[in-house]
């Protein structure tokens, strides 16, 4: 596979590193292990892309498209070797867990210090309890005791509708932003969003 936007021939692919994961909570040290090992000997253009754009900005705050491009692509080879029964199911809050531990090795790999997520969980674990809407965003930063912002009704209505029909998406989308990442869980909260939320229409 090859993109004439990222002009990555001069990256090299980089040594898989040894590193201890962030926790073992939903995935284990071993299968990050075994997984980082298939990501790199199967999508190597995929780690060099998201190598070129780690490298290209400031850190996990300042990454493009590019970089989650990478990423996705990378996610979609796993799942497809799920389906394929080549590899154990992958709960979507391991894959966050496996993203983000991916992510760490090639930043390390990069010339960056290693990052630690930021703020706090937003629950227990993935079937929550969650808070509101308008205190989510002050969870997520770990300011529990922060003032609530203003929330409209519909966007109050599918956020519990979310969290009560599909709560582990918005878990792992909280632990997502939490990381610096964009993966299935924002894809998932993104397109549970377009379907349900009332379009708004010019009169």
């Amino acid at each position: 596979m090859s993109n004439y936007e990222d002009p990555i021939e001069d990256v090299e692919l980089p040594e898989l590193i040894d590193l201890p994961v962030y926790r073992e909570d939903y995935i284990s040290q071993e299968r990050v292990d075994e997984l980082c090992k298939l990501a790199w000997k199967e999508q190597p253009y995929e780690i060099k892309r998201m190598v070129f754009h780690e490298r290209d900005h400031e850190g996990p705050f300042d990454r493009e498209s590019g970089y989650y491009k990478g990423m996705a692509i990378i996610i979609d080879f796993i799942r497809e070797e799920e389906k394929a029964g080549r590899i154990e199911p992958i709960s979507m809050i391991a894959m966050v867990d496996l993203t983000y531990e991916i992510s760490r090795r090639i930043r390390l790999a990069t010339g960056y210090e290693d990052y630690k997520p930021y703020g706090i969980p937003i629950a227990d674990g993935p079937e929550g309890p969650f808070p509101s809407i308008g205190q989510f965003d002050n969870w997520l930063s770990g300011q529990r005791d922060k003032e609530p912002i203003e929330v409209g009704a519909d966007g109050e209505k599918i956020y519990n509708q979310l969290c009560r029909e599909h709560p582990e998406v918005m878990f792992s989308y909280a632990e997502e932003r939490q990381r610096y990442l964009l993966g299935e869980a924002y894809v998932s909260r993104s397109a549970y969003y377009r379907k349900y939320l009332p379009k708004k229409t010019n009169k």
